[in-house]
């Protein structure tokens, strides 16, 4: 098993936001969303096998409850008792309507996946993601994506270099 792995992504900002969720409890979008991955700016999010679960966002301990949800899924694709240490980094403001939260449950879903040798595919690396932020689960495929009502996992509907001319400006 690795001793530890990064991973880096970028937020996908939605440009039609769904509104309100189907199923709290699996974190299912009520409405469908469409977004676009913004280049520029990143997450950087590294992993490693712990005794205990432990999640630090730019230098400060945060609390597990959102965590856990990915965390237990993550477990119980691995079939083993495994605990994560993970330390997560954003190159941009955090809760300034920037949709960390897309970049950082994308990336930590991607670096999991890899310390656990999963191998999942993007679409079910998506839908994993999904679990801690429905944002994220667009946040994996970079361009612009989809995600439905309803929906486990998003899916690309245009790749980065679809609208070369697209600028957005923050």
């Amino acid at each position: 098993m690795t001793q530890e792995v990064r991973c880096r992504t970028s937020p996908s900002l939605a440009l039609v936001k769904y509104w309100g969720k189907k199923d709290i409890r699996k974190n299912l979008p009520a409405t469908p969303s469409l977004a676009v991955t913004l280049g520029g700016v990143q997450t950087e999010t590294r992993v490693r096998i712990a005794d205990k679960d432990e999640v630090r966002l730019n230098g400060e301990t945060v609390a597990l409850e959102r965590y856990a949800p990915l965390f237990d899924a993550m477990r119980r694709a691995a079939d083993r008792k495994v605990y994560f240490q993970v330390e997560s980094r954003n190159d941009f403001p955090s809760s300034a309507g920037l949709a960390s939260s897309s970049s950082g449950f994308a990336a930590l879903t991607v670096a999991c996946d890899r310390i656990l040798g999963l191998g999942l595919l993007p679409a079910q690396l998506s839908a994993f993601a999904r679990r801690g932020s429905a944002s994220a689960a667009r946040s994996l495929f970079g361009g612009f994506t989809l995600l439905p009502a309803g929906g486990f996992a998003a899916q690309q509907l245009y790749g980065p270099d679809y609208w070369p001319e697209l600028r957005i400006v923050i």
